[in-house]
């Protein structure tokens, strides 16, 4: 028997079951982790939030939520520590964030290489 594919975009009603928080005029959903397909790759992840003024948040963005967070103490409420962004430092690659405790950093992750288990999404959306 063949085995459904989660589908490829995210919906409204996915975004609705998802935390979300309000910075800065936009709002930031973190994806809920039974939506994400560990599957997917880079580019396959850039389709994920493809929403009206929807966006999967660039690494500036992940920096606005790390400060929020942060500064309101949540950090430790999310499921994920690491993300992966749209934008990237060079061709073939994104930048994978991770969110510790007292900074956030930034690392390489190549488009091919599977999303895994391990990272997050968030998608933005504009006011």
């Amino acid at each position: 028997p063949l085995r459904r594919q989660r589908q490829m975009c995210i919906r409204d009603s996915d975004l609705s079951q998802s935390k979300t928080y309000d910075i800065n005029n936009k709002d930031f959903t973190v994806i809920d982790n039974e939506i994400l397909n560990q599957n997917d790759n880079g580019w396959d992840i850039r389709n994920k939030c493809r929403l009206p003024n929807t966006h999967l948040a660039t690494k500036e963005e992940y920096q606005d939520l790390w400060n929020y967070l942060s500064k309101n103490d949540l950090l430790d409420t999310l499921d994920y520590q690491q993300f992966l962004s749209s934008d990237g430092p060079r061709s073939y690659y994104i930048w994978q964030l991770t969110f510790n405790d007292n900074k956030m950093t930034s690392n390489k992750f190549r488009m091919k290489n599977k999303f895994g288990t391990s990272n997050g999404l968030v998608c933005v959306r504009d006011h």
